[in-house]
């Protein structure tokens, strides 16, 4: 079991994974926030260990709660949100996993 305290709702959740097919959480917040976490176990990371936040306050995102996340081809993913937006992201860093 996992448990993760972040101060925030989680509205949506979707499974997706990394340029080298190491498989990730996604996470739609209420306030608009995207998190990533690794799903995978390493000698030196635990389990769900977060990888990084997409805010709308730094980056392009949701101005409100993020409805919906989709895994695509190609490490992509699509959200939807409150806000009307539908939005592309695409994962081409190396997560280190």
């Amino acid at each position: 079991m996992a448990s993760e305290m972040h101060g925030e709702g989680v509205v949506s959740m979707a499974l997706a994974t990394d340029p080298k097919g190491n498989p990730l959480l996604l996470l739609g917040l209420q306030e608009g926030i995207i998190m990533c976490l690794s799903v995978l176990q390493t000698p030196t990371t635990p389990a769900f260990s977060f990888l990084f936040a997409l805010m709308p306050r730094y980056t392009i995102g949701h101005a409100g709660p993020v409805k919906s996340i989709e895994a695509g081809p190609a490490s992509t993913f699509y959200t939807g949100g409150n806000d009307g937006k539908l939005l592309i992201f695409q994962i081409t860093a190396d997560l280190g996993l």
